[in-house]
């Protein structure tokens, strides 16, 4: 009999053509951990309580697939889910560089598997409400929040199919990045970005959600932390209202990776001293929207190569 092993685990995508219709996994994610899993909502039969202390039935009206996927990024296998989560790909032939950028609406889902040993979970209809790379053991960190549309335990895939997947890429090390903020360079200790879609599951009378949207404006965050107080530009910056912008790059000699934010203002400077030693510089950002061509709208951008 086969035993559910974290470390023999696999997790597998696939971009969907139709909402809610599973595909084969295309690629496989170097995931740490894994929380998707399916909620369901009932009602008690009020007319089996008459006369009685306790419940004795209730029926499933709905359920609501959820959960986050943690992985460590890597400069080969997140296209999909970058496409997922931004909306908009472009490939320009010339350069070799693909681009992700935000579209009005959330319209691409994934099919999301996930090989356990004991059987394979495979979740449908996944749309990226929220995504986020940070810093973590010293390399770049992703982790995803999705919504999605169903889950079953005998779907399309099998561990055949996971057979057939290339091994995962490099992993971004932060030795690999450099930061931009304007036109000077910075080294830093920590650093997070989060895009958050807010999607929300439409229901009515059908035991899944009928579609997943947007409900409300996106949210695009960006923070860093350098590991001393050098100078004071980020000050200046805050105390002016001074917009500028932000890229991370990243390279391993071969492929690059970079995320863009063409137009940003300082919320926050914190420099705090907590102890005799260095004090560090944490600089919080606001990210602001401008229109750019073909109405992309250019919070954030992230190109590949």
């Amino acid at each position: 009999m086969p035993v559910g092993k974290g470390f023999a685990s696999r997790l597998g995508i696939g971009l969907e053509t139709s909402w809610g219709t599973a595909v084969k996994v295309t690629k496989l994610i170097p995931f740490s951990s894994e929380g998707l899993t399916k909620e369901q909502e009932r009602v008690d039969d009020s007319a089996t309580l008459v006369g009685t202390a306790v419940k004795r039935t209730s029926y499933i009206v709905g359920g609501q697939v959820s959960g986050d996927i943690s992985a460590d990024l890597t400069y080969t296998d997140f296209e999909d889910i970058l496409h997922a989560a931004f909306g908009k790909k472009t490939v320009n032939v010339n350069t070799g560089i693909t681009s992700f950028d935000l579209t009005p609406d959330v319209g691409l889902s994934l099919t999301v598997a996930v090989e356990k040993g004991v059987s394979i979970h495979e979740f449908v209809g996944c749309k990226i409400s929220r995504l986020s790379i940070s810093t973590g053991d010293n390399k770049l960190q992703l982790s995803v929040s999705l919504l999605g549309k169903d889950y079953t335990r005998a779907g399309l895939n099998t561990s055949a199919d996971f057979d057939n997947l290339a091994s995962p890429g490099r992993v971004i090390l932060l030795p690999d990045c450099t930061l931009q903020v304007g036109n000077n360079s910075y080294n830093f200790s920590e650093l997070n970005f989060t895009l958050d879609n807010k999607l929300q599951a439409v229901r009515g009378n059908s035991k899944t959600p009928l579609s997943i949207d947007r409900n409300g404006k996106r949210e695009v965050s960006f923070s860093i932390t350098l590991p001393k107080y050098e100078v004071d530009t980020f000050y200046a910056d805050f105390e002016n209202g001074t917009e500028t912008s932000v890229i991370l790059s990243a390279t391993d000699g071969t492929n690059a990776f970079k995320l863009i934010l063409p137009k940003v203002i300082v919320q926050t400077v914190d420099t705090s001293v907590s102890g005799e030693g260095i004090i560090p510089q944490k600089v919080e950002f606001i990210v602001l929207r401008g229109e750019g061509n073909l109405g992309v709208q250019e919070e954030a951008r992230v190109e590949v190569s």
